[in-house]
């Protein structure tokens, strides 16, 4: 406790005023149950002390001083995380900026792949599509330029359409393995009326790449679309029942595009558990595969 301020004798009759801004302890003198306190008292306000003659005052800290300092910390905290987001946003917002930019000046990314990796040599097989077939791994002992790879991440089934003559065409692979389809799927999550028109829209894509390997004379694998793993709370906005029933319609469309000259393997099937999700043995996160989910696939690849 402070130091003590002795109350004058106006305290004892009618109370008295004062103009000092602090807190104060009023306390009655020691008893045998040792000292009444009566209050905490702001001396700005008016107060009456009434009763003893020696009464005293004890000034105190003010409780909302101690509390500034705190305060100030938390304020100053949420100033630099404010910062610290908008400068992630505007990086994003740069990022998304340049790459629909690119985007327009090269709709279907020809420039992300050079076809003269395998100039002068024909492939046995050229993997072809969207991030998922960029990231398939060879079968043990094939190396280029038996197995070259020609996959673009987030691309969609026009995308690789559209970039079948400058990619593919030039290398006349013996066989074109093919796994397309999450992202034009994705969008349908995004805007459920339109699940229709982007199903109507991957079957044309897909009908006409097989008109132009027959074509071609090249030898069509087309893989069915893998599922995601299991959505989390977050992800459940973009992955909902519209994109779920989009991709089953997709896969069955797959499923009856078997024919001379084009093969289907039911990578869905390979890979989904019984709900439908991808098994996470085989999940390297939400739409991708670990090497075993490779595995898996180049197992049915193999296989005649």
């Amino acid at each position: 406790m402070g130091p003590s301020l002795p109350v004058g004798r106006s305290a004892q009759t009618a109370g008295w005023k004062t103009s000092v801004r602090a807190y104060a302890t009023v306390a009655l003198p020691q008893t045998d149950s040792g000292p009444i306190v009566l209050a905490s008292i702001d001396l700005t306000q008016k107060a009456a002390v009434r009763g003893h003659r020696r009464s005293k005052i004890s000034l105190a800290p003010s409780p909302h001083n101690k509390k500034r300092p705190l305060a100030l910390a938390f304020l100053a905290t949420l100033l630099l995380l404010s910062l610290a987001g908008n400068a992630y946003l505007w990086r994003l917002s740069e990022t998304l900026y340049t790459r629909i930019n690119l985007l327009r000046q090269d709709p279907v990314e020809r420039d992300k792949f050079d076809p003269g990796v395998a100039q002068g040599q024909r492939p046995t097989w050229l993997v072809f599509g969207d991030s998922r077939a960029k990231q398939w791994i060879a079968p043990a002992g094939w190396q280029r330029p038996a197995f070259v790879n020609a996959g673009i991440g987030g691309q969609t089934s026009t995308q690789v359409l559209g970039r079948y003559e400058a990619h593919v065409k030039p290398l006349r692979p013996r066989n074109l393995l093919v796994q397309v389809g999450i992202n034009d799927i994705k969008w349908v999550g995004l805007s459920p009326t339109s699940a229709a028109a982007v199903v109507k829209r991957y079957q044309d894509n897909i009908n006409a790449l097989i008109r132009k390997t027959r074509e071609d004379r090249i030898q069509l694998v087309l893989t069915t679309v893998f599922p995601p793993a299991e959505p989390s709370l977050l992800r459940r906005r973009l992955w909902n029942t519209s994109a779920g029933e989009a991709l089953a319609q997709i896969n069955d469309f797959l499923r009856t595009a078997a024919a001379p000259g084009v093969r289907v393997i039911d990578a869905a099937v390979l890979l989904a558990r019984p709900d439908g999700f991808l098994d996470s043995a085989y999940a390297a996160d939400f739409l991708h595969l670990n090497p075993a989910g490779y595995r898996r696939l180049n197992q049915a690849l193999l296989r005649r």
